[in-house]
């Protein structure tokens, strides 16, 4: 999982991010339903799913479609990238540009712009 700590401290420069956590994909899953996010920020490697599949499960639902989805992982790869896509991602991001750029497309994909 990227580290949560990181991103607690690129988010909390931005007093109107609320940050909420999860551990694993269930509970990212029922987070998103009971919080209804703006955005997620998706760790491919989850403990007991894939944020692939899970990114997939969000698409699916009625509630969670339209809520861009940020993938931060180290998987980066053509075919990472791809499978990023395949599920419904909106932008695959390598964690080395955790600091330099989440911010940035944070605020393209809440403003409505696509990449």
């Amino acid at each position: 999982m990227f580290s949560v700590s990181l991103m607690q401290l690129c988010l909390q420069k931005r007093r109107d991010f609320n940050l909420l956590i999860a551990v694993d994909g269930q509970s990212a899953w029922e987070t998103a339903l009971e919080q209804n996010p703006d955005l997620i920020l998706m760790d491919i490697n989850l403990p007991d799913t894939d944020g692939w599949q899970l990114s997939r499960r969000f698409r699916a639902h009625p509630l969670t479609h339209s809520i861009p989805i940020i993938a931060v992982t180290s998987l980066n790869r053509r075919q990472s990238i791809k499978q990023s896509e395949d599920a419904g991602i909106n932008l695959h991001l390598n964690k080395t540009m955790i600091n330099t750029s989440l911010i940035h497309h944070i605020d393209m994909l809440l403003s409505g712009n696509e990449f």
